[in-house]
């Protein structure tokens, strides 16, 4: 199956302009859209205050020296 792209302007769930001409007959259709980019630094930093606190007691950076040393296969155990 090939694929074939045609832009469409859509308005509350209907089409209301097609930028080009569909083919004759019945087809299936798969509909992407662009969708306005989220606030990203926004999303990390609700989520880090959200969490905040809850892992206090654990040290990260030894935690993950220690995960990292047992991936490393050269380093003697």
């Amino acid at each position: 199956m090939s694929h074939k792209i045609l832009e469409a302007v859509l308005e509350n769930g209907q089409i209301k302009q097609v930028l080009g001409k569909f083919p004759q007959g019945t087809f299936k259709v798969h509909i992407v859209y662009d969708v306005p980019e989220s606030n990203f630094t926004q999303d990390v930093l609700n989520v880090l205050q959200k969490t905040s606190g809850l892992y206090s007691e654990i040290d990260a950076e030894g935690e993950s020296r220690k995960i990292r040393k047992e991936w490393d296969r050269n380093e003697p155990r």
